[in-house]
């Protein structure tokens, strides 16, 4: 009996580090994504053929990422993960300024930090803080 469990909390504790691991390559992915696009088309001309080449493989590489780490996450994650991830795609999918997003994927990591069980868990407002920083206040006058 002792070895069912045990072997039970093992599974489980390898499911969430997969979807953590899978969580983790994900915003690597879109923060690679958001980087390179911004090289790409922040440079405007200056940007010769040969650097416009790379950097769009270098997209091409991050969606990759991403793509891999949602088939993980679906496969891994909590019910609620795949929840909160299949609204974003249904919202069109991730764009890094979009509130809404933003407060999503902080609820995403926070749905596999209770699977994790970790003690002390943030809250979803924390872990966006954390991710996407601070909302820009109203500047002093």
């Amino acid at each position: 009996m002792n070895a069912l469990h045990a072997r039970r909390n093992e599974n489980r504790r390898q499911r969430a580090e997969r979807a953590g691991d899978a969580l983790v390559d994900f915003m690597r992915g879109i923060a690679e994504n958001a980087q390179y696009r911004g090289r790409l088309h922040g440079a405007g001309h200056a940007v010769t053929a040969e650097r416009a080449a790379v950097l769009e493989d270098r997209i091409t590489e991050s969606l990759v990422l991403v793509s891999s780490a949602k088939a993980r996450l679906a496969t891994y994650g909590n019910a609620e993960a795949g929840r909160i991830l299949a609204a974003i795609e249904r919202d069109g999918g991730f764009v890094g300024s979009d509130p809404v997003v933003q407060r999503r994927l902080s609820e995403l990591v926070t749905a596999l930090r209770a699977e994790l069980r970790l003690s002390g868990n943030l809250e979803a407002e924390e872990i966006r803080v954390i991710l996407f920083g601070a909302r820009p206040g109203p500047s002093p006058a």
